[in-house]
């Protein structure tokens, strides 16, 4: 039976790494800057950033997801007292 060892590693897991500002975001502020041209000539007004980060940040404008964690923490509450 053959052991871990960074050595038995693929070489491309060796060298992965994680960026939040990668490509994707990099292309999405792109767009940003396009957009502030009135004839940016896109498809669309706005860019959306639901790659990353919280739903309910600023500039998604999505609610909480409030009222289901309430009716679930109330039916929790009174079933697990019994």
């Amino acid at each position: 039976m053959s052991s871990f060892a960074p050595s038995t590693l693929n070489p491309r897991i060796k060298n992965v790494q994680y960026a939040v500002r990668g490509e994707i975001a990099i292309k999405a502020e792109k767009f940003r800057e396009q957009l502030k041209n009135p004839n940016h000539g896109l498809p669309f007004d706005r860019v959306i950033s639901a790659n990353i980060g919280n739903p309910q940040q600023k500039g998604l404008d999505q609610p909480p997801l409030t009222f289901g964690r309430q009716v679930r923490s109330l039916g929790h509450t009174m079933f697990s007292s019994r």
